[in-house]
């Protein structure tokens, strides 16, 4: 195996006598503490060590990675899952803009999302949620926002879509699972122990998984028919849900592409209930409002 295809303590045991004193004192660091390279930014991490931010991307490199960013993300990859809040909630430079910072973070995540989507995957599960007699919708924890926001839009397209909010009580919801149903299981780190039991429970039914991850690591990929990987890192204490959002938009613009003339017609007949119960509120100039519906 080449060395390129190793882990960062493969490459280290590699190249270790080909670097320099001072990136082999960043070398000595990483291997007793990689946190410290996971969790603090290339500022910090020279602090640390003792040394320039130049060495810090010069040692990066060194190891066969394209600079610091990717280094730092396959130490997140590894450990993060495994950490409690508390513990990713580490000390930052305090010269860093935290705002600035958390922005480019989530605009890092998209670029990778963009880089490593499958579109063909993105179709065999658009053509699941169309063919499937019924969706159900379940993530647990930080992913439940992206589960509500897509079982929501799910609905607007499609019928018979179930999002299985609260673990105490869709026990008789999930009671006549079977083949021909459909799970989108959103399961980031730290994975929800219910949406584990959930996905197994369906899989066991002989009903299909969608599962949106992080990676082929997650606890339900074994099981799914189709996997939707996404970068969920951020500067601080909790996943970032950008790029699973994004996702989550791609299969809603997907399926409504897919059928727009049934969308169409329930997006229609959808309005009129808005307007029936006055749904939505909508300003039209300063000072007045008025009901009216609304997507």
């Amino acid at each position: 195996m080449h060395d390129i295809e190793l882990p960062m303590e493969g490459r280290l045991r590699t190249r270790y006598a080909g670097l320099t004193p001072s990136q082999r004192i960043v070398a000595d660091r990483l291997l007793s503490n990689p946190e410290h390279a996971a969790m603090n930014s290339v500022q910090r991490l020279a602090g640390l060590c003792g040394v320039s931010a130049a060495t810090i991307v010069r040692f990066a490199v060194a190891l066969g990675y394209s600079g610091f960013s990717e280094l730092q993300g396959k130490l997140r990859a590894n450990m993060v899952e495994a950490l409690v809040p508390s513990d990713r909630l580490v000390e930052h430079d305090a010269t860093e803009n935290p705002y600035l910072a958390s922005l480019e973070r989530d605009r890092r995540n998209m670029e990778d999302l963009a880089r490593s989507t499958q579109v063909e995957d993105l179709r065999r599960a658009v053509e699941m949620l169309r063919g499937a007699q019924r969706v159900f919708v379940r993530g647990g924890r930080t992913s439940s926002s992206v589960a509500a926001f897509l079982g929501l839009l799910l609905t607007q397209l499609r019928p018979n879509v179930i999002t299985l909010e609260n673990a105490e009580i869709f026990s008789d919801t999930v009671s006549d699972v079977r083949s021909g149903d459909v799970l989108v299981a959103v399961h980031l780190p730290r994975y929800a122990s219910t949406t584990c039991r959930v996905g197994e429970f369906f899989a066991a039914r002989g009903a299909s998984l969608i599962l949106i991850a992080d990676s082929v690591k997650a606890p339900l990929a074994a099981l799914s028919d189709v996997l939707l990987s996404v970068p969920y890192e951020s500067v601080s204490f909790f996943n970032s849900n950008v790029a699973a959002m994004a996702i989550a938009n791609a299969l809603v613009a997907g399926l409504a592409n897919a059928q727009p003339y049934e969308v169409k017609a329930r997006l229609e007949a959808a309005e009129e209930i808005f307007e029936h119960f006055e749904m939505h509120v909508l300003s039209t100039r300063k000072g007045e409002r008025h009901r009216a519906g609304d997507s």
